[in-house]
């Protein structure tokens, strides 16, 4: 049985990261010794259909590494390269995903208190009727997610050829 170079968690076969800590294992390791750091991944080649994970975390507050170390923050953070996913609850669980194709805007939102823990929330405001706004709380490194989930963005609306154009009234 394997287990994680970051944590010690049990890791089941052919996992790519750690469930409870978000390290990348059986390859190259996270590049921090924090358990709540989360990881990052690269894209799969250009004109693939395959979806990869970029980024995969939880919330990072004070109150979430309390949780976490009691194995009770159970809301996860997965980007891959078609869409976001955010997965929460302790006994029901609720998955609530975005398509990339369907995004509109980005924006961060972070209090003085957040700040001093380097910690943040994203708001995805999208197309989609059913999830039209997704909120990515406590989240580490909130600059650089977000421009993970921007990147992205644009490469899958790249790859499926579709173009801006605002409206503008003069």
């Amino acid at each position: 049985m394997a287990f994680c170079s970051n944590c010690g968690q049990e890791l089941l076969p052919e996992v790519k990261f750690c469930s409870s800590c978000g390290t990348q294992v059986g390859g190259k390791e996270a590049q921090s010794d924090e358990r709540d750091t989360p990881s990052y991944s690269s894209a799969p080649a250009p004109g693939s259909d395959e979806e990869a994970v970029l980024w995969e975390g939880k919330p990072a507050d004070f109150e979430d590494r309390l949780k976490n170390m009691a194995h009770l923050n159970t809301t996860d953070y997965t980007i891959t390269n078609q869409r976001v996913i955010r997965k929460s609850g302790l006994i029901g669980k609720k998955v609530e995903e975005i398509e990339l194709l369907r995004v509109k805007d980005l924006s961060i939102q972070q209090s003085v208190r957040e700040r001093l823990f380097g910690v943040g929330n994203i708001t995805i405001l999208s197309e989609d009727p059913r999830t039209p706004e997704l909120i990515l709380e406590d989240v580490k490194d909130v600059h650089e997610v977000k421009d993970i989930i921007r990147k992205a963005v644009r490469e899958e609306k790249a790859r499926h050829r579709i173009v801006y154009r605002d409206d503008v009234n003069f």
